[in-house]
């Protein structure tokens, strides 16, 4: 049987300071196998959730529609 190819993942630089997470993985060996290929689900080598999730929803939806809602504001 012939072995299956590994994925060419690359850890990219994080803006994250903490390096545990990193130095927690396991061997490259044991990574599973990640495959990115549906077109509806691309991203960047590195993503600002922030930007993401409420910049670019104030650009789709409007500046004056909250974003943030807490039980006493919403902003």
């Amino acid at each position: 049987m012939r072995q299956k190819e590994r994925s060419s993942l690359v850890l990219h630089t994080s803006a994250h300071v903490d390096e545990f997470p990193r130095q927690a993985l396991p061997e490259r060996e044991q990574w599973p196998d990640l495959e990115f290929t549906l077109p509806a689900l691309p991203h960047p080598p590195q993503l600002n959730a922030a930007a993401a999730l409420i910049d670019d929803s104030s650009a789709r939806f409007g500046p004056d529609r909250p974003c943030l809602l807490t039980p006493t504001a919403s902003a």
